[in-house]
Order: structure tokens, then sequence, then C-alpha cells
């Protein structure tokens, strides 16, 4: 709806990873150097964790994108509820081996001819397992078996891990030792910084065909890193609905007041839960001014009733007296007044509605 109106080719904040968006933020800059250092070695496990929306998948789907290379054969594994035999199966037909049903001792041999038959061909196998924490303890174990596959004293496979940062606290359990000892290179990835979420922001914006026209005041991009906490995907979610909104209102550049509109409304309808540390404020009741009567319509269903426009009264009385009101003060009042005003419509509607069903039914009556 809104890329007519901001000049823009596509939308540039879907939710949907999508590698072609990828952001070299720092933590995302220090994380692909992190996997490109790890998969250089070619062997063993390289971790990679970070908070939901964190961009973790966006990532790794960026680092298969640049490994273009006949050399590498990479396989993700994206369902991680399983159990460790059907882990097995889910690579073994990844790398396109029959999964009938066959023992697992065949499944494993058939895995480890296909792994050798790669290596004669000077291809490196690369086995990615997304939401990784997912995996119970035997399906953890069956991967690092796997890992034990070698031809000629040189490993046949290599596996990138990602997923939560609860990961990294199973991985520190005693059980998992073992594995623990093949992690070659692992890295947590933190939230944008408030400057490299202004540089997500506009980085997005460009890759959409954004002409460079000012769409986010200054003082929008702090209001949007403190919302989001620099998450990614938090960032898309919010951007995306500021854009509809700017659309919708006609504001051709949206500010932080714009921002706290929006937010608010989104944490109404459930869609943006509170900050961490920030228990959700209880409703505060709306101070509405008293209706002026409405005339009975039973008796004279051409009357129009009358509303004291208690939005608009609100609104005056607020900006008549800026000094008396913060800026929070100002924007519940704002908020509270739109909501009266919305009611009322409501309001005059079902009268509407009402009075014209009375006036069908006299005329029925009459006739």
């Amino acid at each position: 709806m809104y890329l007519d109106y901001y000049h823009l080719k596509r939308l540039p904040f879907q939710i949907t990873p999508d590698a072609s968006f990828f952001f070299d933020g720092r933590p995302h800059r220090r994380a692909l150097s992190t996997v490109a250092y790890g998969l250089s070695k070619n062997e063993g496990f390289v971790v990679i964790t970070g908070e939901v929306g964190a961009g973790k998948t966006t990532l790794f789907e960026y680092t298969l994108s640049r490994l273009a290379d006949d050399r590498i054969v990479a396989v993700k594994i994206n369902t991680t509820q399983v159990g460790s035999e059907n882990l097995l199966r889910l690579i073994a037909a990844q790398f396109g081996l029959s999964v009938g049903g066959g023992t697992k001792a065949e499944l494993l041999c058939a895995l480890e001819d296909e792994l050798v038959r790669l290596h004669h061909q000077r291809k490196v196998a690369l086995v990615v397992v997304d939401e990784v924490q997912g995996l119970n303890y035997e399906a953890l174990e069956e991967l690092r078996m796997l890992s034990n596959f070698q031809s000629n004293g040189k490993p046949l496979l290599q596996m990138l891990l990602v997923g939560q940062p609860e990961f990294r606290q199973r991985l520190a359990e005693a059980d998992l030792e073992q594995l623990r000892q093949r992690v070659i290179a692992s890295f947590h990835i933190n939230r944008l910084s408030v400057d490299d979420t202004r540089g997500y922001v506009e980085h997005r914006l460009k890759l959409a065909g954004w002409d460079g026209r000012r769409i986010f005041a200054t003082d929008a991009y702090p209001a949007i890193f403190e919302i989001t906490g620099g998450l990614p995907r938090r960032l898309n979610r919010l951007c995306d609905r500021l854009l509809l909104f700017g659309y919708l209102e006609d504001r051709g550049i949206l500010t932080a007041a714009d921002v706290e509109e929006v937010v608010q409304e989104m944490q109404e309808e459930g869609l943006i839960e509170p900050q961490p540390g920030e228990p959700p404020a209880p409703p505060k009741p709306a101070s509405v001014t008293q209706l002026k009567p409405v005339p009975s319509l039973a008796n004279d269903p051409e009357a129009e009733p009358a509303f004291e426009d208690s939005s608009e009264a609100a609104v005056q009385e607020a900006a008549a007296a800026p000094e008396r009101l913060s800026k929070d003060e100002w924007l519940e009042v704002r908020h509270s007044a739109k909501a009266i005003q919305r009611e009322l419509k409501s309001y005059k509607l079902r009268v509407d509605e009402f009075r014209d069903r009375l006036t069908i039914r006299r005329k029925a009556s009459r006739s």
C-alpha cells in the first residue's frame, strides 16, 4: 500500500529472512568473519547463537549464498523437533540419499559412502542446523558421531550450528563436553547499537529502491531503537507498521511522536511485548466529557443527536496549557482523545442505523 507513497519498489521490512537484505552491522560482520574462519578449517563445529529475531537465519542464508563454489555441498536442517534417528534420515535425504525402511546401520553406511564420494571429488560436505537448541541430547550426540567420519585422516563433514542463547548454556554442560571440544569457532550475535539501527533501516530502504528523500526524522531513530532494542525482526515489524501508518495518515516524514503512537497501537493489539524489566502499565480510564442528551428517536426519527466533542475539547485544553503537561502526559491526552473520537463515531453510526430501522418500520406500519 505504501510503496508508491514513499517511492519504493519493493517491501523493505518483511519479517521473512531474505539474504539479499543482509546488513553487515558490527555484530553481524563479526559473526560473518567467525563463520568464514570456521569454515576455512573444513572440520569440527561452528556455533552461532543469538536472541530470537537477531538475524541468525539471514546470516547463514547469506553465508550459503556466498559459498557459490562447486567444491562445497551444503545442506540445511530447519526442523529440529525430531529424534536422533529421524535427524539422520533428514540429513541423508538432504544429501539425496534414499531413506526408506532400512536400519540405522544401513543408513549410516550409505551416508558415509556418500561423504567419501564427495571427498574423492575434492568437495566439502557442510551441514547447517538451524534452531539447534531444539535437538535433544541423543540427536546432538548423533551429530558428534557423524563428525568422526574420516578418509585418510581428513574429516568428511563439517557442521554449522545456529541457535538461541540457551544452546550456549547446554553446550557448557558436562554431558556435551565431547561435542564442545570439537567446536572450533563460536560467536554470539548481540543486538544492534543505536547507530547500527539507523544504518539497518536506511540500508533496507535503499535496497527497496529508496531515492534518499527523508522518511524518518532524526528523532525517530532513537525512539525506534528504544522500542526494538536493536533486534532486526522487531525493527522490521515496527518500521513496516510505521510506513503503513504514514501512508494512511499522510505523514511524509515520520517522527518520534509517530513512533510512540504506532507503538501504543501495537501494544494494545498485543503485537509488541513490554521491554524487559518494564511490566505493562495498567490502562488508565479516559476522562470523557458529559454527552449532551440525545433526543428521543422514538418520538422524532428525524432528530439529529447532538454530541459534545470531548476529543477536541481534550486536545484544545492540552494545547492551551502545554506548560502544565509533560511530553508523556501530552501523548496520553492525544491518544485518549483519538480513542474517544473513535467511540463517538461508532456511537453515531449505531444511532443512524437505529433511526433508519425505525423509519422503515413506521413506513411499513402506515402502509
